[in-house]
């Protein structure tokens, strides 16, 4: 029996150990996000990117790209 993974798995071709590896990133990215009280946001050395350009949070160490560092900000504009 299949399961959603091993579709996943062989639609990109990515092994399926890979995927959970990637998807354990993913929610300790997550965790660290919302742990953090208040971001401030440093570009990704080495990061020439005009779109999505990645950011790091200096206090938490997460990571987002430049759409979600904007709807941050613009969030914490329309707060003050």
């Amino acid at each position: 029996m299949t399961d959603s993974l091993d579709t996943l798995s062989k639609a990109v071709g990515i092994r399926k150990t890979d995927l959970h590896k990637i998807w354990a990133d993913v929610k300790a990215n997550h965790a660290r996000l919302d742990s953090c009280p208040r971001h401030s946001w440093e570009q990704v050395d080495g990061e020439t990117k005009t779109y999505a350009q990645k950011y790091v949070c200096t206090a938490c160490g997460g990571t987002i790209d430049s759409h979600a560092k904007h709807w941050y900000e613009l969030g914490l504009k329309h707060a003050r």
